[in-house]
């Protein structure tokens, strides 16, 4: 999900995405840092779950 988002991210920028917008300045560096964030806070449990217990994604 993070390279598919990362990609389209960069694709929708090539395409005016700041424009239609009205972003200015950096806002589009904060939107794709909120993303990074959001998989950090995600893929670190996910890691653990997955180093103990795989199966575990099959119950979820």
């Amino acid at each position: 999900m993070n390279i598919m988002d990362r990609t389209n991210i960069a694709a929708a920028r090539l395409r005016g995405f700041e424009e239609d917008l009205g972003m200015t300045g950096n806002q589009f560096n904060t939107l794709t840092s909120i993303f990074f964030v959001g998989y950090l806070f995600t893929q670190a449990p996910s890691y653990v779950l997955t180093s103990y217990r795989p199966a575990a994604y099959l119950i979820i």
